[in-house]
């Protein structure tokens, strides 16, 4: 008998532990945690994270530390063929030995008004969270352009505002996508603030849309737009759509959800405040949103948590398709009283109080 087949049966803890860590080190590495908190640091993590990188061996988390981080050389940018996952967060100090915020706004990474933000292509997972988008020209991401990838994608507890032009999130061919607790505001695009082409499986729980400006085209404009969707896949729960606006020019329709299915696909959609919703190639499957034309009853016209006396508090659905997410975008309990809220804000108890600045 093999000597070291010997030694592993005879149970010794510190030679089994030496064994395991020997056959796996050629198939596994620890994930790299990395921290940033400066522009340059962050385009060379996104460099090391991608193809050729130094760390395209195994899933990359990065902290960020709060600030701005200003576009200085062009879009912050991320490719990889392989399936390690991405992870970028924000709320960090400036070590990053602590999370210190979960609020969006004290983490922003601008496009300066110069360029797109962030575009990302990669065949595994890539979640953003605890991060604002602002000022981006051409829209504020784009993510597996041209579609292909089966990685998910996770947008998580983000604000967009101050983009321009494109669409201001754009994401091709996913296996998931999920987009929990965001806020858009303030946007102006063309053709949707959001869209999703080529997609298997999309979820949009809990999201404000609102005044964001949109041009419309032939096909007609939408703030949320996801096609290529197949089977029951599809879900749009506990979200806000509120005095958003669109340029008509074409005589077309324009929505705030316009969902494209595949034959035979149906796609769920319930619990919103929403005017218009387009389905094509889908059965429409559940229906139950506020009526038209509801006003949410935000703070402030800068303020997009909800008033007290708001239609939008304890509307929403506990259980959505995708999962009811566990947290607000500021971070806080998203049920309160067996209840949630309509929207990225959860009122909660009157710790939120009305006119309080965000």
């Amino acid at each position: 008998m093999n000597a070291s087949l010997r030694l592993l049966r005879s149970g010794t803890p510190g030679f089994l532990l030496a064994c395991a860590m020997a056959m796996s080190s050629s198939v596994w590495a620890a994930p790299h945690i990395v921290c940033v908190n400066n522009v340059t640091d962050l385009y060379t993590e996104l460099a090391n994270a991608g193809l050729g990188g130094a760390n395209n061996d195994a899933d990359t988390h990065i902290n960020l530390a709060v600030g701005v981080y200003p576009i200085s050389d062009g879009v912050f940018f991320y490719d990889s063929a392989m399936t390690f996952t991405l992870d970028v967060t924000g709320g960090y100090n400036s070590d990053c030995s602590q999370q210190i915020t979960r609020n969006p706004i004290y983490t922003v990474l601008s496009g300066a008004g110069s360029n797109l933000i962030l575009e990302s292509s990669s065949a595994g997972d890539v979640s953003l969270r605890f991060l604002t988008f602002k000022g981006g020209n051409g829209g504020a991401l784009i993510m597996n352009p041209g579609g292909g990838h089966t990685g998910q994608i996770i947008i998580d507890y983000d604000i967009f505002t101050a983009n321009t032009g494109g669409n201001v999130v754009n994401i091709g061919g996913s296996s998931l996508v999920q987009l929990d607790g965001n806020l858009f505001y303030g946007n102006t695009g063309t053709q949707a603030t959001f869209i999703s082409s080529g997609t298997m499986q999309f979820y949009a729980i809990n999201n404000t849309f609102t005044q964001n400006a949109i041009a419309d085209s032939p096909y007609g404009a939408s703030t949320l737009w996801v096609e290529g969707v197949s089977g029951s896949s599809a879900a749009v729960s506990n979200n806000i759509f509120f005095n958003n606006t669109f340029t008509n020019t074409h005589g077309s329709t324009d929505y705030d959800i316009i969902l494209y299915g595949s034959a035979g696909s149906t796609v769920q959609v319930e619990k919103n405040i929403v005017d218009l919703v387009g389905v094509t190639n889908a059965t429409l499957v559940t229906e139950t949103d506020l009526p038209q034309n509801t006003d949410p009853q935000f703070a402030s016209s800068t303020d997009f948590r909800l008033m007290r006396t708001s239609p939008g508090i304890a509307a929403g659905t506990l259980t959505p398709p995708g999962g009811l997410p566990s947290i607000d975008i500021q971070g806080n309990p998203r049920t309160f009283n067996g209840s949630v809220d309509l929207g990225a804000y959860e009122r909660g108890d009157d710790i939120f109080k009305d006119g309080f600045g965000f």
